[in-house]
């Protein structure tokens, strides 16, 4: 496949241009006087390659004008271009002051001048790139994901387009608001509203990171409290689908708040954005900016528990981190209740000590009785842990295959996942339980409850594998045939008694899911839609069929629940497609 180089007459395919932009990378930090001389080593053998490459340089050279010095830094800075002056009207826009700039762009605040409504947006115009298919590409995926994002602590999206000068623009909420650190300067808050601010934005960090979206640059400045005390999530220029990134695109970050890993050129994930939180909360206690070194926190300021809290997300091995800003905010929202936090050490000194603190009434006045209650309490605390060693004593007594297997590849992976430093063992584990299903379904291919037990296995599998909206380890396309193979044996098992409702119960969670993947993470809308319709029919007729036994309870409602998010995600992809 070939594509048009800007500025030029000649034809490069897509691969040679990639190729170019590395090179070019590479060559602008050569000493001038063996340039040459290193192009013709590095590019031996491959004119066309080369050629590009002396395009890019004197393009590079031509337009050597000195830039503002912006906040951001940027790594592999391939193919930026200047930006042209926007246009004093965009659409129904009128432009009225640049309010920020930055290495991906410049923010307008804009006012809606034709007389329909009195409305004040932000106009984001993100910079040109020498690789334009890939930016359009981008921008329309960051379009369709901000608008996807309806969570109150996230700057709506309004509209988007290109100027007639090619310029992509997007349309956002204009938020009222103070910037996190000169909001926290002038209104000087406690702890508690500290950590109050911080849970605001982990859960809106949190809501994006649920639909595949990386903020990749929090940091004060892209945090705003209202006057209401609300936080509002701002920037989501240098976003990325986290499934479908492209590392050959620019990447960027601002110093002080990126990850160790970013920094070594590292492609954006949500562990990143869990150390930039860190760094705002030590920022927050202390009011000092970050600076190259990362900071350490202060247990003098924060205390014991909100330090190890900050250490924890602060870790440099991404695997010692928080394994999801949910499981960050779990720690703050327990320090918050004085309940113990996971990043303190495992004691029954600390539990026990946390436990006095929420219920002091246990504590009497006098010495003996003070006495009293803390033998009451070891005792509590020593019966719990025995209890505790004897169920995990009962669960290793399970001699059953099946049963033990599940355990392992279900149960425990739902214990996990809230764990930091638990996603190469869910990996293990869901490796583990991918060979055992296979081994299963071809035990008794006959056997047509075996090959639906085989079946939900594989949907629940799947769940773990990367389902949106479930925590997951990543591995979407693996997940994407699991689902699809267990509708296949679920189709070609399935049974039409009435008494085999359960059949097309299942039918139906699988390509309830199906559709979940085919919209949020294929965006294929029509796929998504068609395979919600072919679910909203199975639950319909084992709903039939179920109320015809008198089935009951639990089962039935978990039917109509189904039933409901089936309609859900049918409401959406029609919103999508008349989009």
């Amino acid at each position: 496949m070939a594509d048009t180089v800007p500025g030029g007459a000649r034809t490069v395919d897509l691969a040679t241009e990639r190729a170019a932009l590395d090179v070019f990378c590479d060559a602008v930090e050569q000493d001038p006087a063996s340039l040459d001389a290193w192009l013709a080593e590095r590019c031996a053998g491959q004119a066309t390659l080369l050629a590009r490459v002396r395009e890019l340089l004197a393009a590079d050279a031509a337009a050597a004008t000195p830039e503002p010095a912006f906040e951001e830094t940027w790594v592999g800075n391939r193919g930026l271009r200047p930006m042209p002056p926007p246009p004093a009207q965009i659409g129904p826009y009128r432009l009225d002051e640049l309010i920020g700039t930055g290495g991906m762009g410049a923010v307008y605040r804009a006012h809606r001048n034709d007389g329909l409504f009195d409305q004040q947006v932000a106009v984001k115009f993100v910079r040109s790139f020498s690789a334009p298919g890939q930016v359009d590409a981008l921008i329309d995926a960051e379009r369709r994901l901000l608008a996807r994002m309806q969570h109150p602590g996230i700057a709506r999206i309004l509209d988007g387009g290109s100027t007639e000068q090619g310029s992509h623009y997007l349309v956002m909420e204009f938020v009222e608001g103070q910037p996190l650190d000169d909001y926290a300067d002038a209104a000087r808050p406690g702890l508690p509203q500290q950590v109050g601010l911080l849970r605001q934005v982990c859960a809106a960090v949190a809501h994006a990171h649920g639909h595949g979206v990386i903020h990749n640059d929090l940091k004060p400045a892209n945090i705003l409290v209202t006057a209401a005390g609300q936080v509002k999530l701002v920037d989501f220029g240098v976003a990325r689908l986290k499934d479908v990134l492209d590392i050959d695109l620019p990447q960027g970050y601002t110093p002080g708040y990126t990850s160790p890993q970013r920094v070594a050129g590292g492609p954006p994930t949500a562990s990143d954005d869990v150390y930039s939180l860190g760094v705002v909360m030590c920022q927050l206690a202390t009011s000092v900016p970050p600076g190259p070194v990362p900071p350490v926190p202060d247990e003098r300021i924060l205390g014991a528990e909100l330090a190890a809290i900050a250490r924890k997300a602060l870790a440099q091995d991404p695997a010692l981190r928080y394994a999801s800003v949910a499981a960050f905010d779990d720690d703050l929202f327990r320090w918050t209740g004085q309940r113990p936090v996971s990043a303190m050490p495992d004691d029954w000194r600390y539990r026990l000590r946390k436990l006095i603190q929420r219920h002091p009434w246990r504590v009497a006045a006098t010495g003996t009785a003070t006495f009293g209650v803390l033998v009451s309490l070891v005792v509590i605390v020593t019966l719990y842990s025995r209890a505790e060693m004897a169920r995990i004593a009962a669960e290793h007594r399970f001699s059953e295959l099946r049963e033990l297997a599940n355990y392992m590849i279900f149960d425990l992976d739902r214990r996990l996942e809230t764990l930091p430093g638990t996603t190469a063992s869910r990996r293990e584990l869901v490796g583990r339980g991918q060979k055992y299903l296979d081994a299963l379904g071809r035990t008794a291919p006959a056997d047509s409850e075996l090959q639906r037990e085989v079946a939900v296995g594989l949907t629940r599998l799947a769940e773990v594998q990367g389902v949106p909206g479930r925590a997951h380890v990543g591995e979407i396309a693996a997940a994407r045939t699991n689902l699809e193979r267990a509708e296949a044996m679920l189709i070609a098992g399935r049974h039409d008694e009435p008494g085999q409702w359960t059949w097309r119960r299942d039918l139906a969670q699988v390509r309830y899911l199906l559709a979940l993947v085919y919209g949020g993470r294929d965006n294929d809308n029509e796929r998504q839609l068609a395979k919600a319709v072919q679910a909203e029919s199975d639950v319909a007729s084992a709903l039939r069929d179920a109320q015809a036994l008198s089935v009951s309870g639990q089962p039935l409602a978990g039917l109509h629940e189904l039933l409901t998010s089936v309609r859900l995600v049918q409401a959406d992809a029609h919103k999508w497609l008349k989009a």
